[in-house]
């Protein structure tokens, strides 16, 4: 919005009135849209199937950022198919990975009460734990293990300007292939199908695309 407390202090991404395209306003299927100037970037030439894939990259991008990973951290990330399936299997996991110590950084990429409730049980003391992951229940959590443990929890929602350029240098530079999360590709007039597909098939397709 650009009057707020977190737009003026260049946080747009935390901006309290926020309107994301394709949830609180038309996204970019209508035959015409508007943007602010200052939310469009520049292409650099990438390739435009891997364009379109920099927008979901940047939330990764901020959540690492915010947990300041450096080289030799060991990170443990919860997306898809956590391991987390039980708390004696994530202690073993633990244990087989970080000989016990736990992880320096862990990542919540799923919104769940249990992949929450994993981060902060894998994590060693003065651990960070990054939530990215968008939740809809609550967790019956024991707030001591942040006590006892002294983790630093960091929440991460959406991406800033900065984060688009690091994501699209990554990509140009060849250090990131975008294009092997692309499941599917569909002509513009398959829409129907590519959504239908893509609910049936939830756990299967990771990225899907129209060609235009």
């Amino acid at each position: 919005c650009g009057t707020c407390y977190s737009c003026r202090r260049g946080m747009v991404n935390c901006c309290v009135r926020n309107e994301t395209m394709g949830v609180q306003r038309e996204g970019a299927f209508s035959d015409y849209l508007t943007m602010p100037v200052g939310r469009l970037y520049d292409g650099q030439g990438i390739d435009p199937k891997e364009l379109a894939l920099i927008e979901p990259f940047c939330i990764s991008c901020h959540g690492v950022s915010r947990a300041s990973v450096k080289p030799g951290d060991k990170v443990l990330v919860f997306g898809a198919g956590a391991i987390n399936e039980s708390r004696e299997r994530l202690d073993a996991f633990v244990q087989e990975i970080t000989d016990g110590d736990g992880f320096d950084v862990t990542v919540e990429a799923v919104g769940a009460p249990s992949t929450f409730l994993g981060c902060v049980q894998a994590a060693a003391s003065r651990g960070r734990a990054v939530v990215i992951g968008v939740a809809k229940h609550s967790a019956d959590f024991n707030f001591l293990e942040l006590q006892r443990k002294e983790l630093e929890m960091y929440g991460s929602r959406a991406a800033t300007a900065a984060d688009f350029a690091a994501a699209m240098k990554l990509v140009k530079d060849g250090f990131v292939d975008l294009k092997k999360l692309i499941s599917r590709t569909y002509p513009a007039g398959s829409a129907a199908e590519a959504f239908r597909d893509l609910d049936q098939n939830y756990g299967e397709i990771i990225k899907a695309e129209f060609e235009f």
